[in-house]
């Protein structure tokens, strides 16, 4: 072993020198360069017809229960697309978009906050506002104390006047409002007024009515009923007011083919009752020329324990009556013609 390692070295010391260097290898490929990272996402483009809505939204008011509207304001910072105002309470969607920018509080947004969603046509996604305050619950001021079947005199002097009156029903009854001012061709007062008729809770049973059209009125409920009486425009004078509880009539069974009636005349009020077997049934009717009917009516239902369905529409309204199971009634009342008019659940 020792003498090979001895050749070994002796051939390396008689080597010639080390040639010169070879040529520098080929430079090494570079790296690829890294991806460049994602453009920044582009700002809203202007209102021009393609873009993202933009602009801002505030409420102005203090919200309450049916007597305390709130206004929305859409700054759109620029041009003026058709705007549709749409209505949260607590988040929820409250039922209620348009056009108007006004909202008045229902019973059911006591306590929550709202918001207001604004979008337009040509236009993507909502600006929306802050939240307000929460809904206050129904506080009418203190109002006259009637018993049932008392007539109340009143006096506007301004139209800004605002009068209330309540009187307590009694559950399941039935209560006629009687209004009579200068409308009434016979009447001796000299004012014109609207009123309108409230649950505890706020709930509105009418709003506005005005006119013999308008009147009587029966509502339902129990509890304190709260009466609104409030100048039409400047015609300031007299007037009166009274609830008086009414028996509740024989209502005529509806069934689901169209029977005709006849109002003759404006002062007489049909009723028509039946049972809805799953609550997804409807009203429907047909008036002021319809299938040869002479009459114009005002139609509305109620659930059994008096809860308004939809009160004095003029046409068929698309709302399911609920309620399965249980009696639903249905008043059918001049609406400015006396005659013929059929009527059916469906």
């Amino acid at each position: 072993m020792k003498n090979k390692l001895f050749i070994i070295a002796a051939l390396m010391a008689c080597a010639g020198p080390a040639g010169p260097a070879g040529s520098p290898g080929e430079p090494g490929t570079p790296g690829d360069p890294g991806s460049p990272g994602e453009p920044g996402g582009q700002g809203e483009p202007g209102q021009d017809g393609t873009g993202f809505i933009q602009g801002t939204v505030t409420i102005s008011g203090s919200p309450m229960v049916a007597l305390g509207p709130v206004t929305a304001t859409y700054n759109n910072l620029g041009n003026a697309p058709v705007i549709y105002y749409n209505w949260y309470a607590g988040g929820t969607y409250t039922g209620t978009s348009g056009t108007s920018t006004a909202y008045t509080p229902k019973a059911a947004d006591a306590g929550k906050t709202l918001t207001c969603r604004v979008n337009a046509v040509g236009f993507t996604g909502y600006k929306e506002s802050a939240a307000t305050a929460a809904v206050a619950a129904f506080a009418p001021p203190s109002p006259t104390v009637f018993s049932s079947g008392t007539l109340q005199n009143g006096t506007t002097s301004a139209a800004s006047d605002v009068f209330w009156y309540s009187f307590t029903a009694s559950t399941g009854n039935l209560y006629t409002i009687q209004v009579d001012d200068a409308m009434h061709t016979s009447s001796s007062q000299t004012g014109r007024v609207y009123v309108s008729a409230y649950s505890s809770d706020g709930t509105a049973f009418f709003t506005n009515a005005s006119d013999t059209v308008d009147f009587p009125r029966d509502v339902f409920g129990s509890g304190a009923i709260y009466i609104r009486v409030v100048p039409y425009g400047s015609a300031v004078g007299t007037y009166t007011v009274q609830s008086d509880s009414a028996t509740f009539p024989t209502p005529t069974a509806l069934t689901t083919s169209f029977v005709q009636y006849t109002l003759s005349t404006a002062g007489q009020v049909d009723w028509y009752s039946f049972t809805p077997a799953t609550g997804s049934e409807t009203i429907a009717w047909q008036d002021n020329g319809a299938s040869g009917t002479t009459g114009y009516i005002y139609v509305s239902a109620y659930q059994s324990d008096g809860t308004v369905i939809f009160t004095n529409d003029a046409s068929s309204p698309s709302i399911a009556v609920g309620n399965a199971g249980s009696t639903v009634y249905v008043r059918v009342r001049y609406g400015g013609s006396v005659g013929t008019y059929n009527i059916r659940y469906q």
